[in-house]
């Protein structure tokens, strides 16, 4: 009897873009009213993908709030600074579309939205006081 050993390595896509984090993080409470979003990815983005079809902050009626949206390469990060202070005790939801592509050419591939509610204060000194959930 013949015994055959494969070594098994785990394939990963070289094209596979994905959200490492994202902050406020999914399901935080007490958000300040001031926060601004944040999405880090896991390789520098084309930034002609970045387009406001591709991604935004809602509030829990699906209105886009305005803001001024931010790429940092040298983070592989965009951030989004609302144009006012976000609504005490509201819920909103940041969505990333998913034709959001990295360098390497991999899209996210489906839309990723994150929710978070805000609290009823103004961050300290950029304070995020923000509650993760865990989800």
């Amino acid at each position: 009897m013949w015994l055959l050993a494969l070594a098994c390595t785990p394939v990963t896509p070289a094209n596979y873009l994905a959200v490492v984090e994202t902050s406020p993080p999914h399901g935080a409470t007490n958000v300040p009213l001031d926060a601004q979003i944040v999405a880090i990815f896991s390789e520098r983005l084309s930034e002609g993908s970045l387009g406001v079809d591709n991604l935004g902050v809602e509030d829990s009626d699906g209105n886009e709030i305005t803001a001024g949206v931010f790429y940092e390469d040298s983070t592989q990060s965009i951030r989004m600074s609302p144009a006012a202070n976000l609504d005490e005790g509201a819920d909103y939801t940041l969505v990333l579309g998913g034709a959001i592509t990295g360098l390497s050419g991999g899209t996210l591939g489906s839309e990723i939205r994150s929710d978070f509610r805000t609290g009823g204060s103004i961050s300290e000194g950029g304070d995020d006081t923000a509650t993760d959930t865990g989800l």
